[in-house]
């Protein structure tokens, strides 16, 4: 448990983080292997806040509290936010976490639930847009999958298979619990350890897979057509090179994340030129995902042609990685970063979700300053050229559909 002493602050929040998400699929536990359908965590996470008792959200809101839960690809979180009643929600959290309902007709109905998820997100640009493009750059890793999986594969699920998943992976000496308000930290642990609980016994070993992609990619351009008043664009890079380990997944995250200013921020060249010649605005962006065993770097945007505009993505990659990164641009990209991991702790919830991060990096919390500043331009420029290697991109276009439902 991990506790950030807020006085004065009238609200309370409170972070439950499973280390256990959508890529999850495949493991050895027990000398045997263990094979999940796509969609499995996010099945999880809605059943979690379910018991026979009720609805998590209902006792939430009774209680004058404000829940979540989300999935992400490597971690489950559970969240409320309240000014009253603290303590009680602290345990509802804890209890509901304990022995969720796994009932038969439960898990039938949640996939009438999830299926209508899956659709309305099916329709989105973005959504379907970023599927399509990691579908051509992946043939094997489950980054090929949407975080909810598929109406197919959600069928697969079962309670048995929701049952063992829990036991395996939500065991309270897995799981991070993070707290911030006016709280002393001795006490709010009594509180803690006066909640019920069963008895789990020791956590089970757990091997996950470490998947190998070949080279290349599948497709190097996926096309599709959906409802959209305007064409969307991502152009994908696949890390050339896989991590030595999960703190350097980190270091990777915090220097993709200053290369990225540099090239696409909204002060760089590629970014005024776009807006300029009417090919971008500030739907503008780029973002980098990594794990254990893959990096992603995507940049996307909104724009009236994407493939000039794609074509300038990569035309800036090219020649950033021939001349380097303008030194003075990487120095105002490595402050800011600096200024926004410090500003962040005026912000509880930001502040705790950037914590746990780390901590399932192996970090400490406050080890990603001591990394942003310690970063220099050798090693900035040397990352350039494995995050966003040219041989290893593929571009995803959604087109507006014609009058009629095709594109064209």
């Amino acid at each position: 448990m991990w506790v950030l002493p807020t006085p004065g602050f009238a609200r309370y929040h409170a972070a439950l983080t499973v280390p256990y998400g959508a890529l999850d699929l495949r493991y050895r536990m027990d000398g045997r292997e263990v094979t999940l359908p796509p969609g499995i965590a996010h099945f999880l996470e809605h059943q979690v806040f379910s018991s026979e008792r009720g609805d998590a959200f209902e006792e939430f809101a009774r209680l004058g509290a404000s829940a979540n839960a989300f999935t992400s690809y490597d971690q489950t979180t559970y969240l409320f936010s309240t000014t009253d009643r603290f303590h009680e929600c602290l345990a509802l959290l804890l209890s509901f976490l304990q022995e969720p309902a796994f009932s038969r007709r439960g898990v039938e109905k949640e996939k009438s639930i999830i299926e209508q998820e899956i659709r309305m997100y099916d329709d989105m640009p973005t959504v379907r847009g970023s599927r399509n493009l990691r579908e051509a750059l992946y043939s094997d890793h489950p980054l090929r999958y949407d975080v909810g999986g598929s109406v197919d594969s959600i069928q697969l699920i079962d309670a048995d298979m929701l049952r063992q998943v829990h036991d395996t992976f939500y065991h309270p000496a897995r799981m991070i619990l993070f707290v911030a308000g006016d709280l002393e930290p001795a006490s709010l642990m009594q509180h803690v350890e006066a909640v019920p609980s069963r008895d789990w016994g020791k956590p089970v070993t757990i091997q996950r897979h470490r998947y190998v992609e070949p080279g290349g990619v599948l497709r190097p351009l996926v096309e599709v057509w959906l409802p959209a008043s305007i064409p969307f664009l991502q152009v994908g890079f696949r890390d050339a090179r896989l991590p030595s380990d999960r703190r350097e997944v980190a270091r990777r995250e915090i220097l993709a994340g200053l290369i990225h200013y540099c090239l696409f921020g909204k002060t760089s060249d590629l970014y005024w030129d776009l807006y300029q010649s009417g090919l971008a605005g500030n739907a503008f962006s780029a973002g980098y995902e990594a794990g254990d065993d893959y990096g992603l770097t995507v940049v996307a945007a909104e724009t009236e042609d994407p493939r000039k505009t794609a074509d300038k993505v990569l035309a800036t990659v090219e020649a950033a990685q021939a001349t380097g990164l303008d030194e003075d641009s990487l120095e105002r990209a490595r402050k800011k970063m600096l200024g926004n991991l410090v500003s962040m702790f005026n912000h509880p919830e930001s502040v705790g979700q950037t914590v746990v991060s780390q901590l399932l990096q192996g970090l400490g919390p406050l080890e990603l300053l001591d990394m942003v500043a310690g970063v220099t331009p050798a090693e900035a420029n040397r990352r350039l050229l494995d995050f966003m290697d040219p041989r290893s991109h593929a571009v995803s276009i959604v087109w507006p559909a014609s009058p009629g439902g095709t594109g064209g």
